[in-house]
């Protein structure tokens, strides 16, 4: 997602009507995530987050339901915690996609609860736009021509000595027991 998509959808969820400051969480869980989830479900994982939270604060002191699936997340952070439960649920594709959608909640929750500036928010947690890399002529990255590798791996060199004896003895035995 873009810095000017994830503004839009900050600013959107900020201009919802009803108390922002109640459903951010879940506003953003569901327009984030493309509807994948619900309203319900997007509550839940609100809730679940928060849970977690606690349980990271004191894991020996947590007697909640959630115990389990906590210790499973092996971590004491909680964003790895969100992002490692988000790629294991299918919910994103992957680790960098899973840090995006925590910096985009905790960039719309100081937001909200601190009263910081969209585009603010987004440059703290590293969502500002990037400048795009320098567009490199084709003839800085392609060899026209043939060139000559510095050395040649043979099927042999990922074996020792020994191992060839022994796996071309088990191949001779083979074809010859035939």
């Amino acid at each position: 997602m873009s810095m000017e998509n994830m503004r839009k959808l900050l600013n959107d969820i900020l201009e919802e009507p009803g108390k922002v400051n109640e459903v951010y969480g879940e506003r953003y869980i569901v327009k984030a995530l493309s509807g994948v989830v619900g309203e319900g479900q997007a509550q839940s994982l609100i809730e679940q987050f928060i849970d977690f939270e606690v349980y990271l604060n004191d894991p020996a002191a947590y007697d909640g339901v959630h115990r389990g699936l906590y210790e499973s997340l092996n971590t004491d952070s909680l964003e790895t915690g969100v992002v490692s439960y988000l790629m294991n649920s299918g919910l994103v594709e992957d680790e960098a996609e899973g840090d995006r959608f925590y910096n985009g909640l905790k960039a719309l929750e100081d937001v909200v609860i601190c009263g910081d500036d969209v585009d603010n928010a987004l440059k703290y947690y590293s969502l500002a736009e990037t400048e795009a890399p320098e567009d490199l002529e084709r003839s800085e990255f392609i060899h026209e021509g043939d060139i000559e590798p510095e050395f040649v791996i043979d099927a042999y060199d990922a074996y020792s000595q020994e191992e060839i004896a022994h796996l071309t003895g088990k191949i001779g035995e083979t074809t010859d027991d035939k």
